[in-house]
């Protein structure tokens, strides 16, 4: 399975990108980088990520999603090809919950 992974170098969401890579799937990452916690801390889980799992390279595209242009360049490259993308894999509730506040909360 293809999946799009949006804010890839997270804490969270680095652990879920190596699981689904070690399952097999091909994963597409996004992160804008952004100055929220130290962007150095992203470069550093990604590299962590690649080495952990190096028969399965991570493509990680730097976009913001709030940035239209530049997503809708991307989809239009062969980098991610769009109509190929599945849903993640489920979350848990915990991890849904804790999902919807920060959206309503930020």
């Amino acid at each position: 399975m293809k999946t799009l992974d949006t804010g890839a170098t997270g804490f969270i969401d680095a652990h879920c990108v190596l699981r689904r890579l070690h399952d097999g799937h091909q994963v597409f990452g996004l992160d804008n980088f952004n100055s929220y916690y130290d962007p150095q801390l992203k470069h550093d889980r990604m590299r962590w990520v690649q080495e952990q799992e190096q028969a399965h390279p991570l493509p990680l595209s730097t976009v913001d999603l709030a940035d239209t242009p530049a997503v809708e360049a991307l989809f239009a490259s062969d980098l991610a090809p769009a109509t190929d993308f599945q849903p993640p894999i489920e979350l848990d509730e915990e991890l849904r919950c804790f999902a919807a506040w920060f959206l309503t909360n930020d």
